[in-house]
């Protein structure tokens, strides 16, 4: 599969670009990691993941800080893509 354009710089400048992919990551993720990801990527907050799994918000930003280590993205813009599939092409500044 071909890398998807995450960005286009439109005056042609040359930027860096790194590439996120992280195959099988979600695989690694605990039951737990895998339930507070799919609330995370649905747009719930740290809060009203929490609230909806009966655990503290500190506890899920435990979780969450696991995913990251685990997936390698940066913040979460960078989760969302990686998982859409694939490498996704971004360009730094």
């Amino acid at each position: 599969m071909a890398p998807l354009l995450a960005a286009a710089v439109p005056d042609g400048t040359q930027v860096s670009t790194r590439f996120v992919s992280r195959p099988g990551f979600v695989e690694s993720l605990t039951a737990r990691e895998a339930t507070i990801l799919t609330l995370i990527l649905g747009g719930a907050t740290n809060r009203e993941a929490a609230r909806s799994l009966g655990i503290s918000p500190r506890t899920v930003e435990f979780h969450r800080a696991n995913i990251m280590q685990k997936s390698g993205a940066r913040n979460l813009a960078e989760l969302m893509l990686m998982t859409l599939g694939g490498s996704i092409q971004l360009h730094s500044p």
